[in-house]
């Protein structure tokens, strides 16, 4: 039985979100080995770079470079690279579990952002969702008693400046092909991370470390195609639940590689966080089908 429609989109979000969570286990580990997080994004996007470069030929897409507003491609660009350098720096230090905890935060700020960078009206429900949400960051951050990690807020920072990104990418998507916006996001996050090369690299200490600096590009730039490939054959508002695989798969890991797990604290607020941005989708849900439908409903 050959998939197609939803469900296929189903699983191409499922297994992209889980490529995004073993690109982060990795970036703990080549961290924890001491390498600088500049060297590990650099590596990360520069496979990328050639995933990117390769795709539009392989089906013959458009020249991925010809973009109608370079300008803003280049700046969203550059904010998932910083994103992505503090993610790096934060997973050094943090739990797997508890930073993918605290990057699901990504989809409330997207919803917070939409507000001044799109316009859109956002009612009384779904802030008190947002509320609740980040409620719950902070049941996982525990600012103010001794297991606080500053380097949480850090985490918190990554997740903000994605969700900006993610705000800007609705705007290019309606303007850009798909491979376009890819390309561009590999290009500005390995051009920009090169010059620190000749400061902080250092060659792998062993064979295991140079496949995943390797493997580190490969994971994130194919979690990013099937993460394209997904809304292409599903609707964003009826898919987007099925990110929190992304958590399922970091507790997972966590406990494989580290034989550890979520304290209560972090299952507690991991459960509030899904709730809230669970409740927003379905906000966010009913109110595209009501326009689809044009009939008026409440935000």
């Amino acid at each position: 039985m050959r998939l197609s429609g939803i469900p296929l989109a189903v699983l191409l979000l499922m297994a992209g979100v889980s490529m995004f969570a073993i690109q982060d286990t990795i970036a703990k580990l080549l961290g924890e080995a001491g390498y600088h997080p500049l060297q590990i994004v650099w590596a990360r996007y520069t496979c990328h770079l050639l995933i990117a470069a390769a795709v539009p030929f392989l089906h013959r897409g458009p020249v991925p470079w010809r973009s109608t507003r370079p300008k803003l491609q280049l700046g969203r660009s550059a904010l998932i690279a910083m994103a992505t350098v503090c993610a790096v720096t934060a997973l050094k230090y943090l739990p797997l579990a508890t930073a993918a905890t605290i990057a699901m935060t990504a989809p409330l700020f997207v919803t917070l952002f939409a507000i001044p960078v799109l316009g859109e009206q956002v009612g009384w429900r779904r802030l008190t969702a947002l509320g609740v949400g980040f409620g719950g960051v902070l049941l996982v951050l525990r600012p103010g008693i001794a297991e606080f990690d500053p380097m949480a807020l850090v985490m918190l920072a990554s997740a903000a400046i994605s969700a900006l990104y993610l705000t800007l990418t609705r705007i290019t998507s309606r303007i850009d092909p798909h491979e376009v916006s890819f390309f561009f996001t590999a290009v500005v996050g390995s051009v920009a991370s090169l010059p620190a090369m000749f400061f902080v690299f250092e060659v792998p200490a062993n064979g295991w470390h140079l496949a995943m600096f390797l493997l580190i590009g490969c994971f994130g730039g194919l979690g990013h195609l099937l993460v394209i490939m997904a809304h292409r054959h599903g609707p964003a508002a009826v898919i987007a639940p099925f990110t929190y695989t992304q958590l399922m798969v970091a507790v997972f890991l966590g406990w494989l590689v580290y034989d550890r797990l979520p304290d209560a604290f972090t299952w507690a607020g991991a459960a509030v966080l899904v709730g809230s941005g669970l409740y927003v989708w379905r906000r966010e849900w009913a109110r595209a089908r009501a326009e689809r439908r044009r009939i008026p409903t409440s935000s």
